[in-house]
């Protein structure tokens, strides 16, 4: 473990106190993109089971719609500001966003969580367009950077936020094609990001393999194109069961893709045993939609959505959090412990969510919410000591 900790270490981009000198008002403000929406993401990731608690009163008792839309473009869209402000930096060499940047996006993203919960409250559906604010915000940072830079590898991250702002207005009309559109950017931008950190990861774990663990190659790229035409295809009509043939390839593809790297040597190493199990949800997520076309009586939609969403997107973001922050600090991964309780309770929950589609049984949901609640409030703990030494200086 120790070797896999100083590769981690030695391939992490530098810590923010050495970015402060071209970082305009980071040593004013001492600010920065994941310090202030990954620790948000978390807080309302524990607000998003308000909906499944008894004994609220009436006027406080947000409805389950809440709960679904605010999963993805609430809690994802924190996730989702997090990374793009921290990780486009380091890609395209251009200054980290912080102080004033940083707040004014975060405002953002807190006036649409405000306007979701009187849109919930009071009826009036119009006041959540307000909601569009951040994704709109990120879209326009992330296409400045990459005019500014010109990077082409920015480009799919742009045309991710592209879509994800296209998915907000529909989801607030009521379409579910809205929802799922913006299920469709969150996997289309964890298959592209976690698919190029897992191999990097485990073959720093695995050290002298017998066989290099495969990188990023032409076959990824034909798994994501056939997943991305699938989820598009899952989203735009969810009713035609001609859709199940390419989510099962979708499925055989994400199952090949994360089979040759090989997770089952690095069983040893939670950090990365947790990256391959959080990425395993996406081919059961593939294969759960395909099956809930042809055979509705036995497998739920919100089996699959839930795979997508609570699993991937949960267990995920997560492991991404915990890598992002350690790798911009510099520091070594936290404990064998918080990179198997963290990210074994997120699994947890996904899997109890999952199953209470096929057998709707009230403890498993609320065990799921309580094994969620346990994920975040341990990543707090933990990490939000270790957010605060993002400031300091060196």
């Amino acid at each position: 473990m120790a070797d896999a900790q100083m590769a981690f270490v030695q391939t992490a981009p530098p810590p923010l106190a050495r970015l402060s000198a071209f970082s305009p008002g980071y040593g004013r403000h001492r600010l920065v993109g994941f310090g202030i929406f990954f620790p948000a993401a978390a807080l309302f990731a524990l607000l998003l089971v308000l909906p499944f608690l008894s004994g609220l009163p009436a006027w406080a008792r947000l409805p389950p719609v809440w709960h679904a839309t605010e999963a993805v473009f609430g809690y994802g869209g924190a996730v989702l500001a997090g990374f793009v402000l921290s990780a486009m930096p380091n890609w395209t060499g251009r200054p980290l966003p912080a102080g004033r940047v940083v707040l004014a996006l975060f405002a953002l993203w807190l006036m649409g969580r405000i306007a979701m919960i009187a849109a919930a409250l009071s009826g009036a559906s119009a006041i959540a367009f307000a909601d569009l604010a951040l994704p709109l915000g990120l879209l326009l940072f992330a296409a400045r950077e990459t005019l500014v830079s010109g990077n082409r590898r920015t480009r799919k991250i742009a045309i991710v936020l592209a879509l994800f702002c296209a998915a907000r207005p529909l989801a607030q009309m009521g379409a579910e094609t809205g929802l799922r559109l913006a299920v469709t950017a969150q996997m289309t931008l964890i298959m592209l990001i976690a698919g190029r950190m897992i191999p990097v990861f485990t073959a720093s774990a695995l050290g002298n393999a017998a066989r290099p663990i495969p990188r990023f190659s032409k076959f990824d790229a034909i798994a994501i194109i056939a997943a991305v035409i699938a989820l598009l295809l899952w989203a735009l009509v969810p009713a035609q069961q001609a859709t199940a043939l390419p989510l099962t390839l979708a499925a055989i593809l994400q199952a090949i893709r994360l089979c040759r790297w090989r997770g089952h040597l690095a069983m040893r190493h939670p950090a990365i045993a947790s990256l391959h199990l959080a990425y395993g949800f996406i081919p059961l997520g593939f294969g759960l939609s395909a099956l809930a076309l042809v055979r509705p009586d036995i497998v739920d939609p919100g089996a699959s959505l839930h795979a997508f969403t609570i699993g991937a997107m949960g267990t995920v973001s997560l492991a991404i959090m915990i890598r992002t922050i350690e790798g911009w600090i510099g520091a070594p991964w936290f404990s064998a412990l918080a990179n198997s309780v963290i990210p074994g309770c997120a699994a947890l929950s996904a899997c109890l969510r999952i199953a209470y589609g096929f057998y709707p049984d009230m403890l498993a949901l609320q065990l799921s919410g309580l094994f969620w609640i346990t994920a975040f409030s341990v990543f707090l703990v933990l990490y939000g000591p270790l957010l605060t030494k993002t400031a300091r200086t060196e």
